[in-house]
This record gives C-alpha cells, structure tokens and sequence, in this order.
C-alpha cells in the first residue's frame, strides 16, 4: 500500500512539473507572433486647415451721446413763481408753498361749488397717491412733504428751476389755476348779477363768454373771501384794541396836562410824552387798515381785475399788520401803578417797622438777660468768699488745737 502511494505521488508531481513547464512556452509563443506581425504602414499628413472666407466687416456706427434734457422754462410757471415769491427773493418759501396749495384747493376754475377737488399729492411707482386721496385739501404736513421732495439742495427754500420740475409734474392740475389767476381776461357782470341780485340776466350775448364771465366769478369768490377774513379780523380783534389804546391815551394826556395827582419827581414821566406818540401812532395805522378794509367792502364800485390781483399780492402784508397791531401789549394807565406802588411802600414801611420792633424787643430780652448773668455771677462770687473765710478759719482752728 505504501508502494502505490509512493508511485501516485511520484505521478501527481510530474504532472504538476509538465503543467509548469508548458506555461512559458505559450508565452514565448505570443512573443513571436508580435514580432512577426508586419508593421502598419504610415499615415499620411493631414493637409493644414483652409481659411474660411468671411464677408467684408463695415465699420459699427457709434449710437449718439445723450442728447441733454432741454432747460425748463414753462412762462406759467414764472409768473405763478413771481406771483408766490411775497419777499421777492427770488425764491419761494414753506409757508408761500403752502399758502400757494391752499389757493388751489380753496376754489376750482370753472368747477361746481360741491365738486371735490383732488390736492397735488405724492405718488409712488405705480401712480397711486401716497395717502393723499382720503382728503380735499393738502395739509400742512403734506405740503411739507411735496415741498421737501422738490427742495433738492435742502436750503428751506425753492429756487425757479425747482419750482419749474415742481409745475411739470403737476402741470395738469395746476395748469387751469395758473389760466385763471395769470391769464388776461375779459369781465362781465353776467354771472355775478345772476348769482346775487336774483334776477336772471340775458348772457346769450356773442361778446358774453360764459368761460371768461366763469373765470372771473372765481377770482371774485377768492377776492371776496380774502376780504372777508380782513374785515372780520377788524371787527373782532382791532376794534377792541383800538378802544384800549384810546383809553390809555386819554388817561396818559390827562395825567401830563395837570392832574392833581401828578408827580414831577417820578422817573417815569420823562417817557410819557414818546408814549402818547407811539399809541397815537398805533391809532392812526388802525384806523387806515380799517378804512382800507371798508372802503373795498362797502364800495359801491366793482373792482377791476387789475385791482384784485394788486389786492391779493397785498393781502399777506395786510393780514401781518392786522395781527401786529391786535398783539401789541395794553399796559396798565400810569395811576394804578402809582396805587400799586403806594400799596408797596406801605407794605414794605410795615415790614420795615415790624422788624424794627423786634429788634428793640430782642434787645431788651438780651439787656434781661446779661442783668441776670451779672447779679448770677455776684452771688456766686459773694458764696466763693464765705467759703474762703470759713476755710481760713477753720486752718487755724486747727492749728490752734495742735499747738495746745
């Protein structure tokens, strides 16, 4: 068995050594036949790339430099500038702006009296007003506002070429205002009469034009109302003022003429006579406003155009001095501050002599008082000397006693 084995292995090993020895000869097999294959033969070169023809190129055209944005100048808009430049300063104020959109929203060319007037308003980008449409007039903060849009420079003011964007933007609306209070225009009395006297009035006429006789109806509504501010301003504020003033007047004349009660010595007459001067002068300019005022209001006349619009330029200086004149101070007549004055002395003089009697009193409790201290201080001493002498006797008795 150890036989069989033996030749069994021995076989297995063989086959193994053959197995091993066929595997290089397959590949010294492949390594002939790669030798003995024949070489490719070579390529040719390829042609270089030809040049594509390209049509002839022409010269791009330069597109044009920005034309610049013509210069604005809208001749209505100067004049509407001139109208509401009040300290003709060349430019427009807040309070011109804002008095400028009052006038424009107060009445309306040729509108109806219950028709609602749409105020200059700020937009935003899709065109819808910003919050101005809940209303008919611009408020003042709203005036603020379109005003501080248009003032790009920040100095508190609008300069022409300013106000000529502002009047751009909003041309549409303000283009019929400027119509109304700048143009030349033709009066009638037609609408007028029709509208106050109650009777009717042929206005059928060819050189009747309803849009003039309109027109000025307008500016006699803003004139009229104008007017009306002024005079009840008069009555309620400069009447009374005026009573008060001649009141002191009389009251001060009285007193530099010979009043009984007159006091030469006081510093305050030398100023009596520049103040008669300056309430008779305060007198004198009310009295001319109000004649002013009434002559235009009870005149049997019509105005012209020419003087409503004189008259409307001056109305914010008139109305300035109406408020001037009705706040000046009313001070008390010269009299009742001499009683005032009494009535001081003679509280100071028992303040004074009040004070004085304390003094005296506290005077005399100290003259008690240091009379006291004094007869104190003498008992004291005169007790000081009875024990010194009781002590000196009372040492001798003792020595007396020793000696003994």
């Amino acid at each position: 068995m150890s036989s069989k084995r033996a030749k069994k292995d021995e076989g297995d090993g063989e086959k193994k050594k053959s197995k091993s020895k066929s595997k290089p000869k397959d590949k010294t097999k492949e390594a002939k036949e790669v030798k003995e294959r024949p070489p490719s033969p070579p390529t040719a070169p390829e042609p270089p790339p030809q040049p594509v023809a390209q049509p002839p190129t022409q010269p791009v055209a330069q597109p044009p430099p920005p034309a610049a944005e013509p210069e604005l100048n809208d001749p209505d808009a100067v004049q509407l500038f001139r109208r509401y430049d009040r300290e003709k300063a060349h430019h427009i104020t807040r309070s011109d702006f804002l008095e400028l959109l009052r006038d424009y929203t107060a009445w309306y060319p040729g509108r109806k009296w219950d028709m609602p007037v749409m105020p200059c308003a700020l937009t935003d980008a899709a065109g819808i007003p910003l919050g101005f449409e809940r209303t008919a007039r611009n408020t003042e903060f709203e005036a603020g506002q379109l005003f501080e849009r248009y003032d790009s420079n920040r100095s508190g003011t609008l300069e022409i070429k300013e106000f000529q964007l502002f009047y751009k933007d909003f041309k549409k609306q303000l283009a019929p205002f400027v119509e109304e209070m700048l143009a030349p225009r033709t009066f009638t009395y037609a609408a007028h009469l029709k509208r106050f006297n109650g009777y009717p009035v042929d206005s059928s006429s060819p050189w009747n034009n309803h849009v003039a006789s309109t027109r000025v109806y307008d500016r006699q509504h803003l004139y009229d109302s104008k007017l009306d501010q002024l005079n009840s301003l008069c009555e309620s504020s400069l009447l009374s003022q005026r009573a008060l003033l001649q009141d002191k007047l009389d009251t001060l004349r009285q007193e530099a003429w010979g009043n009984a009660h007159m006091r030469p010595s006081d510093s305050y007459y030398p100023s009596r006579h520049d103040q008669i001067e300056q309430l008779q002068v305060d007198i004198d300019a009310i009295d001319r406003v109000m004649s002013d005022v009434k002559a235009r209001m009870f005149s049997s006349r019509r105005p012209t155009p020419q003087e409503m619009d004189r008259f409307l330029d001056e109305f914010p200086r008139m109305l300035d001095k109406i408020k001037e004149l009705a706040g000046k101070p009313i001070h008390t007549s010269s009299k009742a501050s001499y009683d005032e004055r009494d009535r001081l002395l003679k509280v100071k003089d028992q303040m004074i002599w009040g004070l004085l009697q304390e003094r005296n009193e506290l005077r005399r409790q100290r003259d008690a008082i240091d009379a006291e201290l004094r007869h104190v201080s003498e008992l004291s001493a005169q007790e000081m000397r009875k024990w010194a002498k009781l002590t000196d006797e009372m040492q001798m008795e003792i020595e007396r006693l020793r000696g003994g």
